[in-house]
């Protein structure tokens, strides 16, 4: 078996180990310019780009996942099986299921569930290593609220009025996206740390309210700081630079 939708355009050991991982290719360049030092592209097959650079001294790789559970789950077990990540972190968008959640607030991912529409049952994951204690002394030194929530992952963007699909949203889900499920159950299978960080683009119980538009979002690179300055909490010591 060998990779096909991440391939280096020079070698491998261009990719690191640290991987931040979104949906949006054009939103990861954009990380890319802003938080990166010395960075490169060095996989753009299908323009799913993976870039390579440097953070206060840590070499660190932004991802594409694309959209949706088997897309991420593609992307998520390449980087593992192949590339050797020892951990993978997940950013993007959501919406809230709850008044609670505004658009604009930021969710840490406590759990994520696969629910569709013909199915009549769910399946949840947690991450073995969730990284949350090293999350919480980011996000005070930061000076960032969090809400923790739980994550209805779903391959439907649009909504589905099934009667499964109505039973399951008056279950405990904080809000709903598309990819942290295949995140979590991948690094899972790999046993290596995981997180997913959201942020919210639009809400599904306040019909008046503004959504983030595809511009805004493709703009939205803010939680790539917060995800690398969790990476450099997590392995700032282990991998510098000369050692990644």
């Amino acid at each position: 078996m060998k990779p096909i939708h991440i391939v280096p355009l020079f070698s491998s050991a261009e990719i690191s180990p640290l991987i931040i991982i979104a949906g949006d290719p054009l939103r990861v360049l954009n990380a890319a310019r802003r938080y990166l030092t010395d960075w490169k592209i060095v996989s753009r097959v299908r323009s799913a780009y993976l870039v390579t650079g440097s953070y206060k001294g840590i070499k660190v790789s932004f991802a594409t996942s694309g959209m949706g559970v088997p897309s991420a789950r593609i992307y998520a077990f390449e980087l593992g099986k192949f590339y050797r990540a020892k951990m993978i972190v997940r950013v993007g968008t959501c919406g809230s299921l709850t008044p609670k959640i505004k658009i604009g607030d930021v969710v840490w991912a406590t759990s994520s569930c696969l629910v569709d529409c013909c199915e009549e049952s769910e399946k949840c994951v947690e991450p073995k290593y969730p990284l949350t204690k090293e999350f919480m002394k980011v996000v005070q030194r930061n000076k960032v609220a969090i809400t923790f929530g739980r994550v209805k992952s779903t391959n439907f963007f649009f909504p589905c009025y099934s009667s499964v699909h109505l039973k399951t949203e008056s279950k405990n889900f904080q809000v709903v996206e598309m990819e942290t499920y295949s995140i979590f159950e991948t690094a899972n299978f790999f046993n290596i740390p995981s997180s997913s960080l959201l942020v919210v683009s639009d809400s599904l119980t306040e019909v008046e309210e503004k959504e983030m538009s595809a511009r805004e979002r493709e703009k939205n690179v803010s939680l790539f700081k917060l995800a690398l300055e969790l990476i450099y909490e997590v392995a700032g010591k282990k991998f510098s630079s000369s050692q990644a």
